[in-house]
């Protein structure tokens, strides 16, 4: 996954950390960066609009 992290330095950089990581927006890595941001994949878009967590449209069944 890519994530998007601010040095200590101030710069941000875009990162590539391995997918097996549960990481979110705050949390800081080892060398003191912070994310800030984290992108998901085309292939992690694709497989949770395969598991139904995303539908173009609305779901009137879970009203």
């Amino acid at each position: 996954m890519l994530v998007i992290v601010r040095r200590s330095d101030g710069k941000e950089e875009e990162i590539e950390i391995p997918d097996d990581y549960c990481l979110e927006p705050g949390d800081i890595l080892k060398d003191g960066s912070v994310i800030i941001m984290v992108r998901c994949s085309e292939e992690d878009e694709i497989d949770a609009i395969s598991m139904g967590f995303f539908a173009d449209e609305k779901d009137d069944d879970l009203l």
